[in-house]
């Protein structure tokens, strides 16, 4: 059964890159009418991507050394 949904979500997950990167645009007029966001849309994006940034630069202590020590420990 989850072999099943595994190669179902790989299908699903394909087919939605390719329709969305390669495929023709389903109504021409909402295609060209697309536009980039204007800037009271794109600061609150970038609040947002600094703030999951910044957590990823604190945890650089998360080698793959330093967690095989964590897990060594509490094996004993």
């Amino acid at each position: 059964m989850t072999v099943a949904a595994a190669l179902l979500t790989s299908f699903y997950s394909w087919r939605l890159i390719f329709k969305t990167f390669f495929g023709e645009p389903h109504d021409q007029e909402h295609y060209e009418a697309a536009h980039e966001a204007p800037l009271w849309m794109l600061i609150p994006i970038g609040v947002l991507a600094a703030g999951s940034i910044w957590p990823g630069t604190r945890s650089r202590n998360c080698s793959p050394a330093r967690v095989e020590e964590f897990f060594a420990s509490r094996g004993r």
